[in-house]
């Protein structure tokens, strides 16, 4: 995937991956999954992450799936059923390997993604509102990811530029974008914020 060793070629490590994967190697789904990333497949994306919620417990992956609608129709009622629990505190989720404990990390990753489905619900009264707060919560935190509280950041940055649940304020936008790019890299930003160029 990354070149290390010899010339870089997802289509190879796809190949190998998916030998691992046949093999019963369930680990090998997380770096699939990161392949077709790469090749820009959704469907293939939404299937290898919806075999990770199954093998692995682990429900991130799939929630992305239905919140930016990768592979799949956006549905946010999913999003909150797979994580809503664990933005307000679970701290473990059950897999076939056994109980997974989860991190503060895993809280905040999940409040970043409530967030965004609250951004985007419009079925909800004062939906914006309700994705700033969560947003704040993840920027806030000092156990969030520097990546999860940069794309927090980025989104916040949106919501004060465009007035979206906050009297507009460039200048705070301006300075959110800032420390955004300092948490993330410039594809990072450009990447997640693609994925609201519908909403405004």
């Amino acid at each position: 995937i990354e070149g290390k060793g010899t010339s870089k070629d997802i289509n190879g490590a796809v190949e190998w991956l998916e030998k691992a994967r046949s093999n019963g190697y369930i680990y090998s789904l997380l770096g699939l999954l990161e392949c077709y990333r790469l090749l820009d497949n959704s469907s293939k994306r939404f299937i290898i992450a919806q075999e990770i919620k199954e093998k692995m417990g682990n429900p991130f992956h799939l929630a992305e799936c239905y919140l930016f609608g990768i592979g799949c129709k956006q549905n946010l009622s999913i999003v909150y059923n797979l994580l809503s629990e664990i933005a307000n505190g679970k701290v473990e989720f059950k897999s076939p390997q056994g109980t997974l404990r989860l991190t503060p990390a895993h809280r905040y990753a999940a409040q970043l993604y409530i967030g965004v489905a609250n951004y985007f619900d419009k079925n909800k009264t004062n939906h914006y509102e309700e994705a700033i707060r969560w947003l704040n919560s993840v920027i806030d935190s000092s156990e969030a990811i520097a990546t999860d509280r940069g794309k927090a950041m980025c989104l916040l940055q949106r919501c004060y530029r465009f007035g979206r649940g906050v009297k507009a304020d460039v200048a705070k936008a301006n300075d959110l974008e800032r420390e955004s790019k300092k948490m993330i890299s410039e594809d990072e930003y450009n990447e997640f914020l693609k994925h609201f160029e519908a909403s405004y």
